[in-house]
């Protein structure tokens, strides 16, 4: 089996653990955290794996085939740095830095130290989303003319702010479902820019004939995940909230106004997370690997700092 070292046991952590528990490839050998409360809850709900405070001490007395950053934003460069020099791969929760310069530094020490780095962009690998690019791929209902997304409400965080938090999400779905389409214009608003972590931002995108509205915002009384994709012939709308039906289709009838037919499809309702640790067993142990690899990583940060150079 893969060893697996958790580092984070916060609000993320919890969620990456349970995953790794579950997996048919990966042992969960340790976890660490700076909190002893935390680490007290880690032990009582996974009581085999060994516990540790300092990250250091655990790859110092162990080898691991893959360590999971899921820490306070400032602080993944400095553990990922120290996890690629100890030569073991690494997945780090998004985003993995906050300025391409350290994106592009980690990404020279991992080619040097022959190991991987992975970024948990949950969304990716979701049914919903690989749905949608099929319908992208094969042309099914005519090309895509706009998108528009909407999600609000999550833990307001110290560490970051609205746009490194929520808009990466939208960041990574786009450059995935829009991998072929270059970026023409950006146009970033921020409602309340006076504060040091903004809770709300809206950005406007070009790409190619393809136009893409984001509203990100921390505070609302509902918690939304939809995205709206407007094809020539077919609305479709995918809500992450939903249980089993997340994607319907309104599909355009005669092209007469406000006239469409509903359609709601069968797919994969995996949860994400397992479908990306499975992507990282096969990239370490197959060396498969697909879109999902240095140059997209890469290309997410550096869309995120275009935009960050314009708020």
């Amino acid at each position: 089996m893969n060893n697996v070292l958790i580092i984070g046991y916060g609000y993320w952590g919890p969620k990456l653990t349970r995953n790794f528990s579950n997996s048919n490839y990966f042992n969960l050998h340790s976890i660490c955290d700076l909190n002893n409360s935390k680490l007290k809850e880690a032990k009582k709900n996974y009581p085999n794996v060994k516990i540790y405070t300092n990250y250091q001490d655990a790859i110092r007395n162990n080898k691991f085939q893959l360590v999971v950053i899921s820490t306070p934003t400032t602080t993944h460069y400095k553990i990922a740095k120290k996890i690629i020099q100890n030569k073991m791969n690494v997945l780090v929760e998004k985003p993995l830095c906050l300025n391409l310069k350290e994106h592009l530094n980690l990404n020279r020490l991992a080619k040097y130290n022959k190991v991987k780095i992975f970024i948990d962009y949950p969304f990716i690998h979701s049914g919903g989303i690989n749905y949608v690019k099929e319908l992208i791929k094969n042309n099914k209902y005519g090309k895509i003319n706009s998108i528009e997304s909407y999600r609000e409400q999550a833990p307001i965080r110290k560490d970051t702010d609205v746009f490194w938090d929520l808009s990466i999400h939208d960041i990574s779905i786009f450059s995935y479902l829009l991998s072929k389409k270059r970026i023409l214009s950006i146009k970033p608003i921020i409602y309340n820019k006076k504060q040091k972590n903004f809770k709300k931002i809206s950005i406007f995108l070009q790409y190619n004939n393809t136009n893409v509205f984001i509203k990100n915002n921390w505070d609302s009384p509902t918690k939304i995940r939809l995205i709206k994709f407007v094809f020539d012939k077919a609305i479709v709308y995918l809500d992450e909230n939903e249980t089993l039906y997340k994607i319907k289709i309104y599909k355009k009838l005669n092209n007469q106004f406000n006239n469409y037919s509903l359609e709601v499809p069968n797919i994969d309702l995996t949860e994400p997370l397992m479908n990306l640790i499975n992507h990282i067993y096969y990239s370490i142990t197959k060396n498969k690997n697909n879109l999902l690899n240095e140059k997209f990583y890469t290309n997410v940060t550096k869309t995120m700092t275009m935009i960050q150079n314009r708020l």
